[in-house]
């Protein structure tokens, strides 16, 4: 098993199977036709990951930054 580090919200650890969630730094270009957007130069931050399931609802109120 993989360990990717220690889950930022439940503490945790964080090892597959179980899906790892990155936050990423970068530049999002909007699409023209629809769809997803592009995002350049993606480069995840350091030290930092969580399970998906710790990822916060996209249908409630962003999460404070950290």
């Amino acid at each position: 098993m993989t360990l990717y580090g220690v889950c930022e919200k439940c503490g945790e650890p964080v090892r597959s199977p179980q899906q790892p969630a990155f936050p990423i730094t970068g530049w999002e270009v909007l699409r023209d036709g629809g769809g997803a957007n592009a995002i350049r130069n993606r480069e995840r931050i350091p030290g930092r990951v969580r399970h998906v399931t710790c990822l916060p609802d996209p249908n409630e109120a962003q999460e404070s930054l950290l």
